[in-house]
Formats: structure tokens, sequence, C-alpha cells
């Protein structure tokens, strides 16, 4: 930033390093001893990967907010759905045992089902296999037949032996990777049997994390399902947003996933759907100009051979809809990782400068000039500080012209940066339950509760950048409910993985936490004290000492 211009892009930041001190090395002990106090405690927090840590005062924000942010612990399929599935388990031409039966493999292999592996990462495993087969031949045939000098047809026969194993040990991983889609309707309603009601747990999961979205008044006029399969995704819309969603368009390839999914939409005893706004395509509509106020991809990322594929359709769905994104997969690592690097996608395009346009854009507002001219093609300067840079210099009202349109991400990231679980290779995966529908009578999978477990990864995408004004509470990653202490591991905006340990000394913070679970919001308002870290500056100013001694 200094190279570009002290004057231009450091001015409030190097008042503030002026006015601040780091606090580095020295932790006051006093202060993480520190009880509830007016409403507020002093809390330990370390930061999971680099073991820095710090003070944390904690305080509890407005009621209104917290109950905002609680989440279902159970999601049942409306009795609609679950009639119209009935029906069509009782119309079909298979018995109920063996619709289940193949419902319940159906599953199995969903729960197992993996991304394909890159052709570099299959390559990779290719040789590796190879040179462990030539070895194992070389062990098992005498010498002669290894010599050097042996004929073309010996040689042709042992690479024929070896390609054969090879191709062997691939079959059996996720390297054999094929797309999965219904080749009857009997196929179909097996997965409708064995992913409708799961499906509509995860699609509603993910909707209450919009359930605040301007005041709780925000409903989407028009949804775009891309992907739709049988239709869970719909059930869920309509349950949270009925008639305020006056159009839904389900985009599914595949007739024979659509003829079912409309079969349980529809009214019993009649021809009509449940709801009026419904329209089935197999594919999308050419011109952009056809958007939508929502999109949403569930558990359909999976279904495209290539990382190329996946952001083009990512680049598709995020130019066609007007404000929210959702993306859905399962809870795997490489689901999550798929997952991770389409966000990441749209979120440096909506940053990456089109220089260009941005270059007349400039001349038009008379902000043209060599050290703009230098910032715009400095390559030494990230994609994110040069918007964030140029964006200073325009009228609020206008955004710089990027590739794609800015993006915001809303949950569960309380960020826009890089995922460090990512990085680390682990999935950050959510917890849903449902009730299942079984056509068989038994209780499957289900617990003594009647409800079954999964697990997901997903991200929300908003169109526009990301206000200063306010920082997004921490998600918790995980809860541990020790004795006489919660130990959290949360994701902040700013400071990363940070374990917060909050004892029952806390009071009522320590209760309003306790009845929390992994995957939601972390209900307090966090207040930095001390860090031993050297990237964290606090305002010393003599007003905050002040305030600080009072309190004290």
């Amino acid at each position: 930033l200094a190279y570009v211009s002290a004057e231009m892009v450091g001015r409030s930041f190097f008042r503030h390093l002026s006015s601040g001190r780091s606090m580095l090395a020295s932790i006051n002990k006093g202060l993480m001893q520190r009880t509830i106090v007016g409403g507020e405690a002093d809390v330990t927090s370390l930061n999971i990967l680099t073991g820095d840590r710090m003070v944390v005062r904690l305080s509890a924000p407005d009621q209104k907010e917290q109950k905002s942010r609680r989440f279902r612990r159970q999601f049942t399929l409306p009795k609609d759905a679950v009639d119209g599935l009935r029906e069509a388990i009782v119309k079909s031409e298979k018995p109920p045992k063996q619709l289940q039966n193949e419902a319940d493999q159906l599953a199995e292999r969903i729960l197992n089902r993996r991304f394909p592996a890159s052709p570099e990462v299959v390559k990779e495993a290719r040789n590796k296999i190879r040179l462990r087969m030539k070895a194992k031949i070389k062990d098992e045939k005498n010498e002669e037949m290894l010599d050097e000098n042996l004929n073309e047809q010996i040689r042709e026969e042992r690479e024929r032996q070896i390609k054969n194993a090879v191709d062997k040990v691939l079959k059996r991983s996720h390297f054999n990777w094929k797309p999965m889609e219904a080749t009857s309707d009997e196929g179909a309603l097996a997965y409708a049997l064995a992913r409708l009601a799961p499906n509509y747990a995860e699609v509603a999961r993910a909707l209450e994390e919009l359930a605040g979205v301007d005041c709780g008044q925000w409903a989407p006029s028009s949804v775009l399902d891309f992907g739709a399969g049988a239709g869970g995704a719909f059930w869920a819309l309509n349950e949270r947003y009925g008639e305020s969603m006056r159009e839904y368009t389900a985009i599914e390839a595949n007739d024979h996933s659509s003829r079912v999914a409309m079969d349980i939409m529809r009214h019993r005893a009649s021809t009509s759907l449940v709801h009026g706004g419904v329209l089935f395509r197999r594919h999308l509509v050419p011109s952009l100009q056809t958007t939508y106020d929502l999109v949403i991809v569930h558990r359909t990322l999976i279904e495209l051979a290539s990382q190329e594929a996946r952001f083009q359709l990512a680049e598709s769905l995020w130019r066609r809809t007007n404000r929210f994104l959702i993306l859905i997969e399962s809870g795997l690592e490489d689901s999550f990782s798929a997952l991770m690097d389409a966000r990441n996608f749209l979120l440096t395009m909506g940053m990456m400068m089109d220089k260009e346009k941005m270059e007349q854009m400039l001349k038009d507002h008379g902000k043209w000039n060599e050290l703009n001219a230098r910032l715009l093609h400095e390559e030494r300067i990230s994609d994110y500080e040069r918007f964030e840079i140029i964006r200073e210099q325009l009228p609020p009202s206008i955004s710089p012209p990027t590739m794609l349109p800015p993006a915001t991400v809303v949950a569960p990231c309380p960020h826009d940066l890089g995922c460090p679980r990512q990085a680390m290779s682990i999935a950050c995966p959510f917890h849903v339950k449902w009730a299942p529908i079984r056509a068989d009578g038994k209780s499957g999978k289900a617990t003594e509760e009647g409800t079954e477990k999964g697990s997901m990864s997903f991200t929300i995408l908003e169109k526009g950048v990301r206000s200063a004004e306010t920082e997004p509470f921490p998600r918790i990653l995980e809860m541990r409910k020790l004795h006489g202490h919660l130990n959290c591991d949360t994701c902040t905006a700013f400071k990363g993985l940070q374990r917060i340990t909050v004892s029952k000394r806390a009071g009522e913070l320590y209760s309003s936490l306790r009845q929390r679970r992994s995957g939601e919001v972390f209900p307090l308002h966090t207040e930095v004290l001390q860090s031993e870290s050297n990237f964290d500056v606090f305002d010393v100013s003599a007003e905050k000492v002040k305030k600080e001694r009072k309190k004290k």
C-alpha cells in the first residue's frame, strides 16, 4: 500500500497506528480472571492455527437480534409432499418394498459419493499404481522373463496386464466417477424416496440463514432451482415463502426426475400443482436478461466433470441472480473444497478490474493520473486492494467495473476471505436432522426419536460489497461442553479460527452460549482487549483508557 501512495491509501490507517500500539507478548492475567461485571466478562481465546492468545470481552447483544439467529433442530417434510410421494409409490409398477430396497442402496451410494478427481490427480494416482504393479510383476516373474531382450509380444502382454490391473484399482475408488441420473420413472421415484426428505431439510436449513434479511421481511418473488431433482428445494421454499414466491422455475434435464417431481407436487385428486407459479424447464433461458431474486444449486456441482465446468455454471447463475445465490453440497471434504473453490472464484472475479472500462471511468470522473495508471497495472497489489483503493476515490453510488458483479458471503462464513479450514484440508460440515419417509414400514437408520442425521456444506452469496459499518458475529464450528466451562471453536471475521473458553463463572453469558449448538452463530458480542499477535493493533486513546479505568 505504501508503494502506491502513503497519502492516498494510508492516511487513516497510519493515523490509527500513531494513536495505537500492538499488545504483543504481555497478557494481563488479572483480566483473564475477571468474572462477569456489568453484564460483561473477560475470557481467553486461542488462535487454533498460530497459537496466539487473546483476552476477549464478552457481552450480550440485543435480545431481538439474538432470537433471530436460532435455527431449527429438526426438519419435517410438509404433509402435502409426504402424501404426494406416497401416492406416487402406490401408482408405481414396482412394489413398495422393492422401491425401498433400491432407495436404500441409492442412499448409500450418495452418502459416499465423491467429486471427480482432476486429470492431474488421476494421472499421479495412475503412475503410482503402475509402479507398484511393475514391482509386483517383477517379484513374481523370473529373471529370464524380465530380461531387456524380451521380444515385443511379451512386452505388450506385460503392459496389458499392468494396464488392466491399474484400471481395476481405479474403478474401486472415486476416480471412477460418473454422472448420476435416473434411467426410468421408477429409478427417479427411488431417488425421491431416498432423498426428498433430506434434500428438503438441507435447503430449509440454508434458508434459515436468510430469515433475518431486511428485518425478516424479505421474500423472493422469483426463484431458480438449478438441478431440481425430486423437488426437495421447492417444498422448503413453499413452506417458508408460500405465495410471496410468485414464480418457481425448476431446471432439470432428466425427464424422469421432472415427471416424478411434478407428480409429488400435485394436489390430491387433481391435475393442478400445489403452487400456481411452478415452471419446469430442461435448460436455462439463454438470455441473461431473465433473472431471479434467488438461485439455488443443490448437490448439482458434483454432477459436473471438471472444475472449469463448475466455474462456468457458477458464473452463469451468478449473472442470473438479482440478489442471492445458494450453493449446497455434501459434508465430505472434497465436496467442501469444490464448494469453496466456486465461492472463491466468484469473490475473486467480483474484485478483478476490467482495466479498460476502469480507465475510462476514472477519466470520466476526473481521477485519471499517473498514480492511478500505475495502480491499475501494478502486479504487486492484490485485486482486493486495487478494488478498494479505487472505489474510495469514486462517488458511493458508483461501483468499479469488474469481471463479475461483486459478491459478499452471507453465511456461513463471517468474512469474504480464504477459508482456513480448506487450507488445512478439513471440511466444515453442518448437521441436519429430518424425519425419514419409508415405503416398507421399517425404521431403517432412524434414531429412537424417529429422525435421521446427515451433513452438508453450503455457502450463500449476495451481490454487492460488504459494509464496513458492522462486523458479523463469529460462527460456532464445534462446541464442547465440559465440566464447568465451554470450549467453543469459532470462525471469526478477522481473527481466524479462535478457540474461546467460557467458564461457568460468566453467569448469564455462559448460559446463553451453552444453549447453542455447533453450526450456529456465536450469540455474544466480542471485543479484543489484549493479544499476542503481531497483527493486532488497538486504539488506546485517552478517551478509551478513561472508559476502561471507569469500568474497573
